[in-house]
């Protein structure tokens, strides 16, 4: 329970980064058409869209026109990369922020496999591209693959529950709210956040009130960035109620963020 909770804690806002110290000694050229490159230029720019150089912001828009303009040709090329060991962890990490930004409903069973993978890149950059596709199958298969009984696996659905990032998905993880296992509450309440959706306002409202520390925080932030002032009172009652240093401070944060957002209106 407790790596689960740590790994929401320790859940970056940018996943795509080179955490495995890999760099590209070469920048590619930009592409001229909108067309799928060659393989070999792909992976020169997956590359440098996981390395973060200079040319990352025009390379990615170059991959994202190249793979929207061949859905399916992109399927079949990058969720064989995930997997595949003979690729440098760059590559692969590329290959799933590439099928992120696809958001093709193709790609759910090889990003939720890539959970299992090495580096911890991959599993953190898969679990950001399956926040961003819109399929209920994201939901039902990390839900299940996170009551399962491997624990490392566990705590990477974990965190790619918490990375949903579509409003369909809002309805199940209110519900989720009210779970019996806490790092489920928790996940919801982080999740829900990501989203932004006001129609979760009244439940983290509620969940305010939950026994567990971690819940309160996830949804005193949740809170925040939706930027509903319905929750000010609430929000303010935290603030000054908890006997946690941190519970304070999430609410604190929150309200500062909320009050931020209505003077800027």
């Amino acid at each position: 329970m407790m790596m689960r909770m740590a790994m929401l804690f320790l859940l970056p806002c940018a996943i795509v980064v080179c955490c495995c110290g890999c760099k590209t000694t070469t920048q590619p050229a930009p592409a001229t058409e909108e067309r799928f490159p060659d393989i070999h230029k792909l992976k020169e720019w997956l590359r440098v869209v996981v390395s973060r150089e200079a040319t990352t912001d025009d390379v990615q828009k170059q991959v994202i026109a190249a793979i929207r303009a061949d859905p399916s040709r992109s399927i079949l090329v990058l969720c064989p990369m995930l997997g595949d060991e003979a690729e440098g962890a760059s590559v692969r990490m590329g290959a799933a922020w590439a099928l992120g930004m696809l958001g093709d409903k193709r790609a759910v069973i090889a990003l939720v496999d890539a959970l299992r993978y090495t580096p911890a890149g991959i599993p953190l950059a898969a679990s950001e591209a399956l926040g961003k596709i819109d399929d209920p199958e994201v939901l039902t298969r990390l839900v299940k693959i996170y009551r399962g009984h491997d624990r490392a696996l566990s705590a990477n659905a974990g965190v790619a529950l918490a990375s949903l990032h579509q409003k369909a998905f809002v309805p199940q993880l209110i519900a989720f709210l009210k779970h019996e296992d806490v790092d489920m509450r928790a996940i919801a309440a982080r999740a829900l956040g990501s989203i932004e959706s006001k129609d979760a306002v009244a439940a983290l409202i509620e969940a305010l009130d939950d026994q567990n520390e971690g819940v309160v925080m996830f949804a005193a932030q949740a809170l925040g960035k939706i930027g509903d002032p319905a929750a000010l009172v609430p929000l303010n009652i935290v603030a000054q109620e908890a006997k946690d240093a941190f519970v304070k401070k999430y609410a604190q944060d929150a309200i500062e963020q909320i009050n931020r957002l209505k003077e800027s209106v």
